[in-house]
């Protein structure tokens, strides 16, 4: 594989990644993923950076040598894919809010579980219901406007289940304006993209000379 063709395959994700984010903080409500699709999202982005990026290289290089075959490549990448797999069924209990902020959060969440069968109190993390035996714990990021919900206790997939119709309904009447994380994210995923492919320009012979003789003729005039 080509160093180019590495670049491409670790930048491209990764890009992706950080616009997906431009858009979720961009609308004018707050957006709710489920754990797998948020940990889908995320292992996309970078995947691409742990497969073909110097972590990939450098594991590739100790097991195989250097280079390494499509076939080294083809496992590898493989691997990298059951462990996305594993991760994303891992977080079946947990919901993704974004652009929202802890206190909204924390609102939305006991105006949706009041629709719940049970009597949710809140807890130091949360908020739970002793008696059904069930619980969820809430986890906000402040700067990053976002945070997660993860059920838990008996039968936790059934909370979920529960919840997520409700909740959506209720952050509908939390409305938000476009946060400036949506220009920071923006940014890097115009930097992610501009800056490898400048790498691979700027490597070129050809495309050195023109840049040098460019910058010649406006050093000219």
């Amino acid at each position: 594989m080509t160093s180019e063709m590495q670049i491409v395959l670790t930048a491209t994700p990764l890009a992706g990644y950080f616009y997906t984010l431009c858009i979720l903080h961009g609308g004018t409500r707050p957006r709710m993923l489920t754990g797998p699709v948020d940990v889908g999202m995320l292992t996309f982005g970078l995947g691409g950076l742990v497969a073909f990026g110097p972590f990939g290289r450098a594991v590739l290089g100790r097991m195989v040598g250097d280079p390494a075959g499509p076939v080294a490549w083809t496992i590898w990448l493989g691997v990298v894919v059951l462990w996305s797999v594993v991760l994303a069924g891992s977080a079946a209990l947990r919901l993704a809010i974004y652009h929202i902020g802890p206190g909204e959060l924390e609102r939305a969440v006991a105006d949706a579980l009041e629709h719940v069968e049970g009597h949710f109190v809140p807890t130091l993390h949360g908020f739970e219901d002793t008696k059904r035996g069930v619980g969820v714990t809430l986890k906000s990021v402040g700067w990053l406007r976002s945070g997660g919900i993860s059920a838990y206790g008996h039968d936790p997939d059934i909370l979920i289940r529960e919840l997520k119709p409700y909740l959506k309904a209720t952050l509908a009447r939390f409305p938000q304006r476009p946060s400036r994380l949506t220009h920071l994210m923006f940014g890097l995923a115009c930097l992610s993209m501009l800056v490898p492919f400048s790498t691979i320009l700027l490597a070129n012979p050809r495309t050195t000379n023109a840049l040098r003789a460019l910058l010649d003729s406006l050093r000219w005039w």
